[in-house]
């Protein structure tokens, strides 16, 4: 690895900054942690934006010298590919390498955004509304097929893993591909987001799902993440 990489992480609580203090955790890379929790409104609060460097302003961004770079998924590909010199966390075989960027492409582009329109449809839908239960009902189940394929098709590639003694999403080990995946995961657990219409809000029905999620939330890099960030699921909105 490169010595003495000069880290600094923005960090708002309850986000995808998270994936970003676990891959540094999981790499050993020392950063230094500026950190928020949200405001009562569940956004980041004026203050902490205002110290964010590059031009969206939002967490999670990095600077590493004179670099600095946003988006969650760009940042887990940056530190893999300048840090982890024995590629285990982005491999360098084909196949591989196609899988965990496949898994990366998908934890914002299949899970975060369908898992977020429902969070943000809910949050919105007037409190006055009348017969708001009723209609947040139909919209709930029109937005939900899109999560519960989603869950189906995650649930079958880690029941493939499982029955063959593995634990992760690629090549048998933890990589960048679970790094990215866990957070939409807690988020759509957490908020229900599409499962609040299934019995007991989905809980059981992706067995293979929960038994990869409590051993990603065992692994040592992952308790460090949330000792030194203090990452926790309930500010969001």
């Amino acid at each position: 690895m490169t010595s003495k990489p000069q880290i600094t992480l923005w960090f708002l609580n309850a986000s995808r900054a998270v994936r970003i203090a676990w891959m540094l955790q999981a790499l050993n890379l020392p950063y230094e942690l500026v950190r928020a929790e949200r405001a009562s409104n569940g956004l980041a609060p004026p203050e902490f934006r205002q110290k964010i460097p590059g031009s969206l302003r939002k967490s999670p961004t990095i600077q590493d010298g004179d670099l600095v770079l946003q988006e969650s998924v760009a940042i887990i590909e940056y530190l893999c590919e300048t840090y982890d010199k024995e590629h285990v966390f982005l491999p360098t075989e084909a196949k591989e390498r196609l899988k965990v960027k496949e898994w990366l492409s998908a934890s914002e582009g299949t899970f975060l955004m369908h898992g977020i329109a429902i969070m943000y449809a809910r949050a919105r839908l007037p409190q006055d509304l009348p017969n708001r239960a009723e209609v947040w009902k139909e919209m709930n189940q029109s937005m939900s097929g899109n999560i519960d394929n989603a869950l189906n098709w995650l649930n079958s590639e880690l029941k493939k893993s499982h029955s063959n003694g593995g634990k992760y999403l690629v090549g048998g080990r933890l990589t960048a591909a679970d790094i990215g995946m866990l957070f939409g995961l807690q988020l759509i657990y957490d908020r229900k987001l599409g499962l609040e219409h299934l019995e007991n809000s989905g809980n059981g029905k992706w067995p293979d799902i929960e038994k990869w999620m409590d051993y990603l939330q065992d692994e040592k890099s992952w308790k460090d993440c949330v000792a030194k960030t203090g990452f926790r699921m309930g500010a969001t909105l």
